[in-house]
């Protein structure tokens, strides 16, 4: 059953962090809301709700209007992720007090945006699964140690995760969880894209006084990395990246230059990525960018790229993604469930 045009709107409504910061004008999206269960919402509604990860967003901003059946169904993830962020903030706020000051690390994603409330005012409201760290390639092995030390291990199925992706996935047993770490040394490959990490250091500065080490981007870097990590991962693989940036945006409004994130895009090869998403923001949230940027939009997007209706189709959209990415000629016979960014499924395709 395919989504009504209001499932559509609130779906990209509710991954909007603009309502945490504005109450006022919420009251519109909770008016949808109330329409939206004065009948019975699609089991696909539901699907994308999780799909996106959107669904403890939307239990959020819902509070008083779902009917009894549906507040299980969501109150219990909502619970559980705030649980398991708990754990993963008590183990972050741990592995800060046992790396030496000298050593520089840069919390990414999740994990930076309910440290502190950055972004999120409750840590269950972001669903995550992992902590992401990113240090200096020099530190790596002091890093990596450290984590041995603290009873992480690296899966065998992760051993030569390093030599292709740029980071190693760790895990640590907590109790009956289990924690996962990826440990980042780049932002990209640099056979294809060539983002800088290490100026990403050289423009941070600590959030907090008593951990001088532990970074934060500038703003405009920030963006920068995430339009082009929304890009890499196919722009809407997840609305949540894309409500993230909208948040960051409109949070940091007066400090944003997207002039640099264009500039610093085409420096590094990133700007078809970069384009992308941007026209993607412009086409979902109404950002408001400069006439200079929107020019260069216009000219250069890929106009199917652009197209939010490929949001609700994501086989479609993944699969002409993943061909535009890699060059790749044939992907009639790809199922939306295969891993793309492994090099065996790319290998496979090529002519």
């Amino acid at each position: 059953m395919p989504l009504t045009s209001l499932e559509k709107d609130i779906l990209i409504q509710t991954s909007r962090l603009f309502w945490l910061f504005h109450r006022d004008p919420r009251e519109n999206l909770r008016e949808k809301i109330k329409t939206l269960f004065s009948n019975s919402p699609s089991p696909e509604f539901r699907d994308q709700l999780f799909q996106h990860r959107l669904n403890n967003l939307f239990f959020h901003y819902s509070q008083g209007l779902l009917p009894p059946k549906y507040i299980d169904l969501f109150k219990n993830d909502y619970l559980n992720q705030g649980m398991i962020n708990s754990l993963f903030l008590l183990e972050f706020e741990s592995l800060i007090k046992k790396i030496p000051d000298s050593i520089p690390v840069i919390p990414l994603k999740g994990i930076a945006f309910i440290f502190n409330n950055y972004i999120y005012p409750e840590p269950g409201l972001r669903i995550m699964e992992d902590i992401d760290l990113l240090v200096n390639e020099k530190d790596y092995d002091v890093i990596l140690n450290i984590l041995f030390e603290n009873n992480y291990y690296i899966p065998e199925q992760y051993r030569n995760l390093r030599s292709k992706h740029f980071h190693y996935l760790l895990k640590k047993k907590l109790g009956r969880n289990i924690i996962t770490l990826e440990l980042h040394f780049a932002l990209s490959n640099k056979k294809r894209f060539q983002v800088d990490s290490e100026s990403f250091f050289s423009s941070s500065a600590p959030l907090f006084p008593e951990h001088p080490n532990i970074l934060y981007p500038s703003v405009n870097d920030l963006v920068y990395y995430l339009i082009f990590h929304a890009g890499f991962h196919y722009i809407f693989e997840r609305l949540q990246w894309l409500g993230e940036i909208e948040g960051i945006v409109h949070k940091f409004n007066s400090e944003i230059d997207f002039n640099y994130i264009i500039s610093r895009a085409e420096k590094e090869n990133t700007s078809i990525l970069v384009f992308n998403t941007l026209a993607a923001l412009c086409s979902l949230y109404k950002i408001d960018l400069p006439d200079s940027v929107m020019k260069i939009i216009s000219k250069k997007k890929d106009k199917f790229l652009s197209d939010n209706q490929h949001v609700w189709n994501r086989e479609i959209f993944r699969s002409r993604l993943f061909q535009y990415k890699f060059g790749l000629k044939s992907m009639d016979t790809i199922s939306n469930k295969i891993l793309w960014s492994s090099e065996k499924i790319k290998n496979h395709f090529k002519n």
